[in-house]
């Protein structure tokens, strides 16, 4: 143990909270010039330490960071992410359907997924207990 740091207490968060000597304040606004007002009051918000006083989800989702022009940018953001997605994953699918010489194997209604063959299964074991 190094003596240099005999006697020294770290605070708690109850202490910095109760009393002020110990608690330390950093301005939002010193550390990130760069953001809006908005945006520095929904952090505010955010790191609020006691909860009971620190604002819900449901709050901060009618905070006006999230205000009309955010929301529509961000529909229209999300609708583009499920058509890359969804493409990509029937271009993985056609993909997984060419053989070596570049023909196709089967039909996509021929495909099957764990899940058909699961239920397939299901279907054979209830079949043969009431056999």
């Amino acid at each position: 143990m190094n003596s240099a740091f005999d006697g020294v207490q770290m605070p708690t968060v109850q202490t910095s909270l109760v009393e002020l000597e110990h608690a330390q304040e950093v301005s939002l606004n010193s550390l990130l010039k760069e953001m809006g007002e908005v945006e520095l009051d929904f952090l505010r918000a955010c790191l609020v330490i006691d909860g009971t006083h620190r604002a819900s989800v449901a709050d901060l989702l009618e905070h006006p960071y999230f205000g009309p022009e955010f929301k529509l940018e961000f529909e229209a953001q999300f609708a583009g992410w499920v058509l890359e997605d969804s493409q990509h994953l029937e271009a993985v699918k056609a993909q997984e359907l060419r053989t070596a010489d570049d023909k196709s194997e089967m039909q996509p209604g021929e495909i099957y997924t764990d899940t058909d063959e699961e239920e397939e299964e299901e279907e054979e074991t209830s079949s043969s207990r009431s056999a």
